[in-house]
């Protein structure tokens, strides 16, 4: 799979930390998991309190409904 995937992943790949497979689990399931950890976006939590902190009532939204 990694020579499908491009040279470009192939060495974000080798920089992980990879574990062997657990038992009734593959190479590539392996692989998928590692790469899809890597790839999937982190949620920045200071830039989230930044939102929070800024969001303003609007005149016709209500307190409590």
């Amino acid at each position: 799979m990694l020579h499908y995937i491009g040279e470009e992943v192939n060495d974000i790949f080798e920089t992980l930390t990879v574990s062997e497979p657990a038992e009734g689990e593959t190479v590539l399931d392996v692989i998928i998991k590692a790469l899809s950890e890597y790839f999937t976006p982190k949620q920045n939590t200071a830039f989230e309190e930044y939102k929070f902190r800024n969001a303003k009532q609007m005149p016709d939204e209500a307190l409590m409904t």
